[in-house]
């Protein structure tokens, strides 16, 4: 379970620093195009990160289940 919070924390962290990211990327000097393939890359990954903590939530849900039926 510790495990999993971890795992859940870590998410958090990396979608954080991609917030950070952000207006630096929109604040560069890069080609449109190149800035627009950045901004889908990371919304793409920030919503794998969403799906993975849904997932995490659904694992720790299910094991404290689990763990109060014993």
């Amino acid at each position: 379970m510790h495990l999993l919070l971890n795992k859940r924390q870590l998410i958090h962290e990396k979608s954080h620093y991609m917030d950070l990211l952000l207006p630096n990327i929109n604040s560069s000097n890069l080609p449109n195009d190149t800035l627009q393939r950045l901004r889908q890359e990371i919304e793409h990954l920030k919503e794998g990160f969403a799906e993975t903590i849904i997932e995490l939530e659904t694992r720790t849900t299910f094991i404290n289940k689990t763990i109060k039926v014993r």
